[in-house]
C-alpha cells in the first residue's frame, strides 16, 4: 500500500487514546483502511470525541486502483 503524503498511520485499536493527541480538530481529518470498515468505525469514534469534520475514503486498495485522470 503507498503512503498518502501527509498521511498517519494510527492503528483502530490505538485511535481513541491518541486521536486528540495527534490530530487536530480545526483541520477536517480523511480515515482510510484496506476494506472500510475500519475506517468507518475510525470515523464514528473520531466524531464521538467532537471532531467535525471527519470523511471516510474507504477502502485505499480500491481508491488505490482509480486511474489519474
Amino acid at each position: 500500500m503507498s503512503k498518502l503524503p501527509g498521511a498517519i498511520n494510527i492503528p483502530l485499536q490505538d485511535i481513541d487514546r491518541v486521536g486528540e493527541s495527534i490530530l487536530d480538530k480545526d483541520i477536517p481529518v480523511i480515515v482510510f483502511c484496506r476494506s472500510g470498515q475500519r475506517s468507518h468505525m475510525a470515523m464514528q469514534i473520531l466524531l464521538s470525541q467532537s471532531f467535525d469534520e471527519v470523511y471516510n475514503l474507504g477502502s485505499f486498495m480500491a481508491w488505490n486502483q482509480c486511474p489519474d485522470l
